[in-house]
């Protein structure tokens, strides 16, 4: 996930990573491996791996 164009700078757009569980469709809200918590219509879903990566995420803080 990253936040979607025009909602925060580009330097803040970096692909974060999240837990996905087994569901139909995602929450109101998610939380990423770092921390940062995103809504809906804040975030845009990747169907790829792209851009990019939080460093945070990757190490799992």
């Amino acid at each position: 996930m990253r936040y979607r164009p025009g909602v925060v700078g580009e330097t803040r757009r970096v692909s974060h990573l999240i837990v996905v569980e087994e569901q139909h469709h995602l929450p109101h809200a998610v939380v990423t491996r770092c921390g940062l918590r995103m809504r809906q219509g804040e975030a845009e879903v990747l169907d790829t791996v792209c851009g990019m990566p939080c460093e945070r995420c990757l190490i799992g803080c």
